[in-house]
């Protein structure tokens, strides 16, 4: 299955900095970045991904996940700790204890508690 476009266009051989400075700017502060970035980690990791979800007032996220070709142990301590080494390995870090992971079938559901400045929030 071929990877989805990235939403961002940047402009490519740019001499002019302020115009490359405001185009990363937007790519990174734009709504959708982390939900794009949790979409492609998953997809790469095999998975299908149904849903990205951010709360409003929290930054509590819930994805939801159907298993593809990634093997996921069938207890939800050891799924929490292999995805929570999966999104450490790519730059999203999320604390052990803020992360819950509900199987079902072949359905995952993940909730965790991820600050979008970068830092994790441990609870």
């Amino acid at each position: 299955m071929p990877e989805p476009a990235s939403p961002y266009v940047l402009p490519e051989d740019c001499t002019d900095r302020s115009l490359l400075k405001r185009a990363v700017y937007k790519c990174l502060s734009d709504s959708s970045y982390y939900h794009f970035r949790f979409r492609q980690v998953f997809l790469a990791a095999g998975f299908q991904v149904l849903q990205v979800e951010r709360n409003e007032c929290h930054p509590v996220w819930q994805v939801k996940l159907v298993r593809g070709t990634c093997v996921l142990p069938h207890q939800s301590v050891e799924a929490a700790r292999q995805i929570g080494r999966l999104l450490k390995s790519n730059g999203l870090s999320v604390a052990q204890n803020a992360l819950s992971v509900v199987l079902n079938g072949n359905r995952v559901t993940c909730s965790f508690v991820f600050a979008e400045d970068g830092e994790s929030v441990s609870s």
